[in-house]
């Protein structure tokens, strides 16, 4: 399993970014984004900065090894990367503004204004 996880940051180019599932017990996942920089001369490995304007939970920057440990733990797992389909917020609630998208069985709830609303007259 470690292996895998050392080639996905192998294969991840510099300067991209990324979109991970935060998984936790109990609560809907989250949705982070992280993006790859080069190592220092005194810190060869890639470090794993966070982008906090574009995730929808807090996270910190990571090293080579913790990422790998929270891929290999399944704590965070790959979504796909940053694109201009790409939307963390929209990843986490499925479109719904309205906050319906956090109960279970939540078709019939959504508001109507919210874009996920499936009422009478739409």
């Amino acid at each position: 399993m470690q292996s895998l996880a050392e080639d996905q940051l192998r294969l991840w180019y510099e300067g991209s970014e990324k979109i991970y599932k935060y998984r936790r017990e109990f609560v809907p996942p989250e949705y982070v984004v992280y993006k790859k920089e080069a190592g220092a001369s005194e810190q060869p490995d890639p470090t794993y900065r966070f982008i906090k304007e574009k995730s929808t939970y807090q996270l910190d920057d990571l090293s080579q090894e913790s990422f790998i440990k929270k891929l290999c733990s399944e704590e965070l797992v790959y979504e796909r990367d940053v694109g201009w389909n790409a939307d963390p917020k929209k990843l986490k609630t499925g479109g719904c503004d309205c906050g319906a998208w956090i109960l279970k069985d939540n078709e019939a709830l959504h508001d109507n204004r919210c874009p996920l609303y499936k009422g009478k007259y739409k």
